[in-house]
């Protein structure tokens, strides 16, 4: 659906952004061109070793998540909230907006606050039926219209 120049746009971003105490990649840090999916704790582990900042945001999944590292262990975080520890590394998967799939219908995204230095998720409701419409209408697969409901 898109045109030659949109695409081209698209294709000039970076595979990699790089900022002071963070980095985001679509999939994961390991070979960001092949979009691969964090999808647990040993995925997380892995990006982990090639960690150099303190966070990496990723968003491949359409799941909102986070994952902690001390230096030995990775876990896999339940908290909607919370405060970042210097000491650790973090990877944050920031959930989606348009096509969650972590079984919950609402858009998904998290907000790092540096002044407090804490990530929040956060939920919001949307017009479902409205968005599922709007896919139909231009003709794209069923699927992407009929998983907004369920979140999958």
């Amino acid at each position: 659906m898109l045109t030659a120049d949109e695409s081209q746009y698209l294709h000039s971003f970076v595979l990699r952004h790089q900022a002071d105490d963070f980095v985001c990649v679509h999939g994961s840090l390991i070979e960001p061109e092949k979009f691969h999916y964090v999808w647990g704790v040993n995925d997380a582990r892995a990006i982990f070793l090639k960690l150099d900042k303190h966070i990496c945001f990723v968003g491949h999944s359409h799941k909102m998540e986070a994952y902690c590292y001390d230096g030995k262990k990775a876990t896999y975080l339940c908290e909607y909230e919370f405060k970042l520890d210097p000491a650790k590394k973090y990877i944050i998967n920031v959930g989606s907006v348009g096509q969650p799939r972590d079984r919950d219908p609402r858009a998904c995204f998290c907000i790092y606050d540096t002044t407090e230095d804490a990530i929040t998720f956060v939920r919001r409701e949307y017009n479902v039926k409205r968005a599922a419409e709007k896919i139909l209408d231009e003709k794209l697969p069923s699927i992407l219209a009929s998983r907004l409901y369920v979140g999958w």
